[in-house]
C-alpha cells in the first residue's frame, strides 16, 4: 500500500481511527472505540502488546516476574473501575518481615526509619513538605494551579529545607526510586504531587499496600480480548500525515493505512521518532524534548542467605546505586528480589556512572550494603531505556515542564495523544494511561462526529 497524502474521500478509509502503541493508553483507547462500533487499526512496533507492562520468567527458575510496571496504590479509580467490570482479582503486596534503611551513615533494621536524636529536626521538615503538599489539589491538572516555586529539582529543594542527615537520606531515597532519575534531576513537584494523591500523607509511601492484577497481564488480556480492533505486530509508525478530512499512518516498511483519525499513545520520548506533517505544535516539540521520562531501572535478583521478606531504602551513594530492594518471592532456599536505580542510560553521560542491572558484581556490591553476607546468585531485567519502542522508563518530569504541560495533552486536528506521561492525575501509574486512553477515546469520537 503506498503513502497518499493528498485530500481524502469517504471511500478511501481503511479504519475509522488508528492506534498507534499498544500499552495501556493504546488499548484503552482502541478498545473504548470499538465498543462504539467503530473500525480501529492498533498497530504495535514490538511483538507483543502491553507497553511497559511486560511479564517473563526470571533465568531458570519458571517464576514469572514483571519486568515493567505492575503495582498500582490505593486510589486509582480507572483500574479499579477495569479489574470489577472484567470481575479480575488483585494481588497484594508482600508485608516485609525484615528491613534495612542505609541512612545517617547507619544501617537501621527496625520499620520505622528515624533517627530518635533527629526526631525535632524531621518533625519540621515534614511539616514544611506537608504544607507544599497541602497547596495541591490532585482533582486539577498539575500546570494549572500556579505551583510554579515547587518546580525545582528535588535536590535542591532539600536542600532549602536543611533537613537532618538521616532523614535527607530517607528523602533522597524512595522520592528518588519513584521519581526515576538522581535528586537532582527530576522536579520536586512530582514527588509532592504524587504524596497529594496518597492522602497527602508522607508515611502513605512506606505504610499503603501496593496492588496489580493477581497476573500482571490479566488486565491486558481482558481489554484484548473485548476490544474488536484489527491488530498489526512488528508495525513501527514512521510517518503521520493528517489534513482536514483524514489522516495516512505510515510504517517502517513503507505499509501506509488511512483513517478519518488517530490515537498516538507511544511514550513521549518516542513523539521525536515521528515523522509528523504538518508538524507538531512547539508545546509538545519542547515538552517532548525535555524528556518527561525517567532513567530509572528495575532490575531483578536471586539471593542466597538474606533476610526474610526484606525491604530496604537508601541514597543512590550509600546503597552504591541502589536506592529500593523488595523481596517478593521465595524460591527454595533462596529469594527473587527486585531493585531500583535511578542510574539508567543518560544521554551524554559517562557509562561508567551507569548501574548495570545485568552485571552481578555491581548488583553484589549494592546488595551487600542492605543485606550483609548475602549471596547474590543471578540477577537480570529490562533496559527501557535502550528500548527503541520507550526509550525510558516511567514518568519523570525534569523541571520547567509545567508550562507545556496543557499542549502536550491537547488534540492537534485529527490527532489525540494518550500517554501515563500526560495524564492528568496519576501520572506515570498505570492508572493514568488508563485514564489518558479514556480521553483519547472520547476526543476521537467526538472528532467521527464531524
Amino acid at each position: 500500500m503506498s503513502t497518499q497524502t493528498g485530500r481524502l474521500t469517504m471511500s478511501e478509509y481503511d479504519f475509522d481511527v488508528i492506534v498507534v502503541g499498544g500499552g495501556y493508553a493504546g488499548l484503552t483507547a482502541a478498545r473504548n472505540l470499538t465498543r462504539e462500533g467503530h473500525r480501529v487499526a492498533l498497530l504495535e512496533g514490538r511483538d507483543r502488546l502491553g507497553g511497559k507492562v511486560f511479564t517473563d520468567t526470571f533465568g531458570d527458575t519458571g517464576v514469572t516476574v514483571d519486568l515493567g510496571g505492575a503495582w498500582s496504590p490505593p486510589g486509582c479509580p480507572f483500574m479499579e473501575r477495569e479489574m470489577s467490570d472484567y470481575g479480575l482479582e488483585w494481588g497484594l503486596s508482600r508485608d516485609a518481615q525484615s528491613n534495612g534503611y542505609l541512612i545517617g551513615g547507619q544501617r537501621i533494621e527496625h520499620p520505622v526509619p528515624l533517627l530518635p536524636e533527629e526526631i525535632l529536626g524531621t518533625e519540621r521538615t515534614a511539616f514544611e513538605l506537608l504544607e507544599m503538599v497541602h497547596r495541591i489539589d490532585p482533582t486539577v491538572p498539575i500546570e494549572a494551579q500556579h505551583l510554579d516555586d515547587l518546580d525545582v529539582s528535588w535536590r535542591e529543594l532539600l536542600d532549602r529545607l536543611a533537613p537532618p542527615p538521616g532523614f535527607r537520606d530517607l528523602l533522597e531515597s524512595w522520592p528518588t526510586t519513584e521519581g526515576g532519575r538522581p535528586s537532582d534531576e527530576f522536579s520536586a513537584l512530582m514527588f509532592l504531587w504524587w504524596t497529594a494523591n496518597r492522602g497527602n500523607s508522607l508515611a502513605n509511601w512506606f505504610m499503603l499496600e501496593m496492588r496489580r492484577p493477581l497476573r500482571t497481564m490479566d488486565l491486558v488480556e481482558a481489554m484484548v480480548a473485548e476490544s474488536t480492533a484489527e491488530v498489526h505486530y512488528g508495525a513501527a509508525v514512521t510517518k503521520v500525515d493528517q489534513d482536514a478530512d483524514g489522516v495516512v499512518v505510515t510504517v517502517a516498511d513503507g505499509t501506509a493505512l488511512r483513517a478519518r483519525g488517530a490515537v498516538i499513545a507511544v511514550p513521549v520520548s518516542c513523539w521525536d521518532s515521528i515523522e509528523f506533517s504538518p508538524g507538531l505544535s512547539e508545546s509538545k516539540t519542547k515538552g517532548a524534548e525535555l524528556r518527561p521520562v525517567g532513567t530509572g531501572l528495575k532490575g531483578w535478583a536471586l539471593v542466597k542467605d538474606a533476610p526474610p521478606a526484606f525491604s530496604g531504602l537508601a541514597s543512590v551513594e550509600s546503597g552504591c546505586g541502589v536506592t529500593t530492594v523488595i523481596s517478593e518471592y521465595d524460591h527454595g532456599d533462596a529469594q527473587l528480589m527486585s531493585y531500583f536505580t535511578p542510574l539508567g542510560y543518560r544521554a551524554g553521560a559517562p557509562r561508567e556512572t551507569e548501574f548495570d542491572i545485568h552485571d552481578l558484581t555491581q548488583v553484589q556490591k549494592a546488595f551487600d550494603q542492605f543485606m550483609p553476607g548475602c549471596t547474590v546468585l543471578e540477577v537480570g531485567g529490562h533496559d527501557w531505556a535502550r528500548d527503541e519502542f520507550a526509550n525510558g522508563g516511567w514518568a519523570a518530569y525534569p523541571v520547567g515542564l509545567l508550562p507545556h504541560l496543557s499542549g502536550m495533552r491537547a488534540p492537534e486536528g485529527r490527532l489525540s495523544f494518550a500517554s501515563a506521561d500526560i495524564a492528568e492525575r496519576l501520572i506515570g501509574w498505570i492508572d493514568g494511561a488508563i485514564e489518558s486512553g479514556y480521553l483519547a477515546a472520547t476526543q476521537q469520537a467526538r472528532n467521527l462526529e464531524r
